[in-house]
């Protein structure tokens, strides 16, 4: 089964982005997907790249998106690959691009080949995972 949820502006009021990969939309928990992405608290050599991620994930969906899920988490958080069409990109690849999130290893090698740069990998970031078990 393949459910797709589609966001616009008018949807963007009633948004709440918890930290770099995870939001609330119409009452609706999300996940992004095959990446993991600093934790909110988490510093990088002193740097709060989880702040940053979360500040972008705003702007990433911000305009007309679309997700669709992968299923849902052990949170009941729904799993969720999203595309914004405004600015045509692959939120959670985007992320990863950018520097602000991992490929998410346990579960796929979806977006691996696209790490190598940004506030990650420059600050020396933990594995989000890794950090949260600390």
């Amino acid at each position: 089964m393949c459910l797709v949820f589609v966001f616009d502006e008018a949807a963007r009021a009633q948004s709440y982005v918890q930290d770099g990969d995870s939001f609330v939309r119409d009452g609706v928990h999300y996940r992004l997907w095959g990446i993991d992405s600093p934790e909110l608290k988490q510093t990088c050599d002193g740097k709060p790249v989880g702040e940053m991620a979360k500040r972008r994930l705003v702007e990433l969906l911000q305009g007309r998106v679309d997700c669709q899920s992968k299923g849902t988490d052990r949170f009941g958080r729904t799993l969720a690959i999203c595309i914004n069409h405004d600015l045509k990109i692959n939120i959670n690849q985007t992320l990863v691009l950018e520097g602000l999130a991992f490929n998410y290893d346990r579960y796929t090698s979806a977006y691996k080949a696209d790490e190598g740069w940004g506030p990650v990998h420059q600050f020396h970031c933990m594995n989000p995972e890794q950090w949260r078990h600390k």
